[in-house]
């Protein structure tokens, strides 16, 4: 979760372009399964207007909003693979899938509880199949030589259009939502969806997610993202999202003729549309900066009572080594160091009495009767004040540079059942799925798991198991150094292997995550290092000639093609390597042209005046002589005039 900071602490020292100085290509492969080329109007679906062909790098910094001084050009390259692809994707679907009933959440309905004297919503069963996404992503990846293979600077999309396979549709969209208004709700028969499927398991406690069944898609291991637009429906994105052959019957389109052919290019235009902004070039959440050492700092505050912590020790929610290597993966030029201390509240009483004097139970009838919800909740604002104006007591040392940067994670153990609740005028926010519980506030994080979410599973039918707080850091950590949603734009992009999805619930970092951080890295230093160059030889031109100098810049600019020999194949962590040998090489030459400027300088100003030419120097007692001559023919001529006056 992300939450509004002042922008003082953010822009410290990092002051950005307002324009792009540096524009790079970036190739977006769609590929086409299932869909035949007559369907789609291949001029039409790469209007700018609907698939940008350029996109700046934009910071939210949350009221400092900024340019990180990049464009990405973008070139779009539709391809529709020969039908034996889609033959064989479709065989090993059928191979692998798996015939399931379970609760499933897109189908719901209204009822009231005399026990919590509310309505509350109840989800049916409906029986459905389900494909293993990793297995499927692997299938892809494996086969993508059939479809032209994967851009040298870019990603692929996979866009699949599959009814062979169980589907959900249009009658029974229908007849599902008549028995709802009838008052009595129930699945049509014959309901068979498809899905695919992940498994998300906390490994501090142990509990396994439910519901992680419905996806229409995944992919991040690798630059290729999939979603097959036949599957579903999923609840994590209930309209937007329905499956493409339930919306052809409803509205009768006929896929092939004039207004067909523009209807689906529009529709395949905007799924590529959230792709590439939530996938192939992300914003950033706060600034990016490069640097050389992150230092995580967990401080650990533990509210709960002795009976809490002894049945739940605090030591066993949370694994350092996962944290240390999910930064290391993300970055592995930069050195990752992960301090947590455990304290106990009680140790800071003004902060325990915030705690405790804004934590209240939500009795409310909007809450309860119009939006269905009660909970419990500490006000987070007034925690926030207080951590901001005591940060360095809890946290000496801070850095925000090239040499380390510090990110301060708070963690409230909180007793029962409260999380930190986000208020804007009257109303408390509550995330839509229980693994809600961190804010990154852009100077610090504050995570408030409850002691209920340490045993959750003895609630839900997985005796003994719980929720840890080792992913929550990872994922409010990882806004920090910038990285933003993957359903910013759009919620099946959370369908992604990452640490920053709310669905997937990883505890590493996707390949779009390390595309992001490590590519904005190296432009920065590219751009530091051309503008070095720039500097260095406008000092020279037309006033000194260096050699030495000349030499230096040289391999400066050697170094720098190779970064960006690197860049375009994407491999950044090389670009950044090579970037940062070029900026101290171009910091050299610069240093030398300074240095010979001043001296050329000071030279100038000791050279004495020219006198002119042919002029003598004439010795000290010829001078002497000439001076006596001349007051003796001095006095003569007055001797005459007075005697003439006479």
């Amino acid at each position: 979760m992300l939450c509004i900071v002042s922008s003082q602490y953010i822009s410290a020292g990092s002051a950005q372009p307002q324009t792009a100085i540096r524009e790079v290509p970036l190739t977006v492969k769609v590929v086409l399964i299932g869909f035949e080329e007559q369907w789609v109007d291949t001029k039409y679906f790469s209007w700018s207007f609907q698939t940008p062909d350029h996109r700046l790098n934009n910071v939210w910094n949350w009221g400092d909003y900024q340019q990180t001084g990049v464009k990405y050009k973008i070139s779009y390259d539709l391809t529709f693979p020969p039908a034996s692809v889609k033959d064989g994707l479709v065989d090993f679907l059928k191979s692998i899938g798996e015939k399931r009933t379970g609760e499933n959440r897109w189908f719901y309905y209204w009822d009231y509880s005399n026990k919590d004297q509310m309505f509350v919503r109840n989800w049916l069963k409906t029986d459905y199949v389900a494909y293993d996404a990793v297995k499927v992503e692997d299938w892809l990846n494996q086969h993508s030589s059939d479809y032209g293979g994967y851009p040298e600077n870019g990603w692929t999309f996979v866009l699949m259009y599959l009814p062979e396979l169980p589907k959900f549709t249009a009658d029974q969209y229908k007849g599902y939502w008549n028995s709802v208004y009838s008052g009595r709700p129930k699945v049509p028969s014959g309901v068979l969806p498809h899905y695919y499927s992940a498994k998300a398991v906390d490994t501090d406690l142990g509990y396994n997610l439910r519901w992680r069944d419905f996806m229409n898609g995944y992919g991040g291991h690798q630059r290729m993202w999939f979603v097959d637009l036949t599957a579903g429906p999923t609840w994590w994105s209930e309209y937007d999202d329905l499956p493409l052959n339930t919306i052809i019957e409803d509205q009768k389109i006929v896929l092939g003729s004039s207004f067909g052919r523009q209807w689906l290019t529009q529709l395949l235009a905007d799924y590529t549309w959230e792709m590439v902004y939530n996938i192939a070039a992300p914003e950033f959440v706060y600034d990016p900066i490069y640097t050389s050492t992150y230092k995580l700092v967990v401080r650990i505050l533990d509210e709960r009572d002795a009976d809490e912590k002894k049945e739940i020790p605090i030591q066993s929610t949370i694994n350092n080594d996962a944290i240390k290597h999910a930064f290391e993966d993300l970055v592995p030029y930069t050195r990752v160091q992960v301090e947590t201390q455990f304290d106990d509240a009680s140790n800071h009483p003004e902060l325990l009495k915030l705690l405790k004097d804004n934590r209240r139970f939500l009795d409310s009838y909007i809450f309860k009767d119009v939006f269905q919800d009660k909970y419990e909740y500490v006000d987070e604002r007034p925690v926030y004040k207080y951590l901001q104006e005591n940060l360095r007591s809890f946290v000496p040392q801070i850095l925000r540079d090239e040499s380390e940067l510090t990110i301060p994670i708070f963690v409230f153990a909180l007793s029962k059942d409260a999380h930190f609740g986000a208020s804007y005028k009257w109303e408390v926010g509550k995330d839509r799925e229980r693994t809600y519980s961190g804010v990154a506030q852009g100077d610090l994080v504050m995570i408030g798991q409850s002691h209920l979410d340490f045993h959750y599973g003895d609630e839900v039918g997985q005796k003994g198991k719980g929720l840890g707080l080792t992913q929550t850091v990872i994922h409010e950590a990882g806004h920090m150094v910038g990285l933003s949603h993957p359903h910013s734009y759009g919620w099946i992009g959370d369908f992604c292997f990452t640490a920053m999805s709310y669905y997937t619930y990883d505890y590493a970092f996707g390949q779009n995550d390390k595309d992001a951080l490590q590519r904005i890295h190296a432009d920065k230093i590219i751009m530091q290092t051309t503008s070095t160059i720039q500097e260095t030889q406008a000092l020279l031109q037309g006033k000194i000639k260096s050699p030495d100098v000349q030499e230096i810049l040289d391999k400066t600019e050697s170094l720098l093609t190779e970064a960006n020999s690197a860049y375009s194949k994407m491999d950044y962590t090389g670009a950044v390597k090579k970037a940062l040998e070029a900026r101290e090489s171009g910091k050299t030459a610069l240093s030398k042209t300074t240095e010979l400027v001043s001296l050329a300088v000071t030279a100038t100003a000791t050279i004495p005046v020219e006198e002119p030419q042919g002029a003598q120097q004439i010795p000290l007692p010829y001078i002497a002589a000439g001076i006596a001559v001349g007051f003796a023919i001095g006095a003569a001529v007055m001797l005459i005039v007075v005697k003439r006056k006479r």
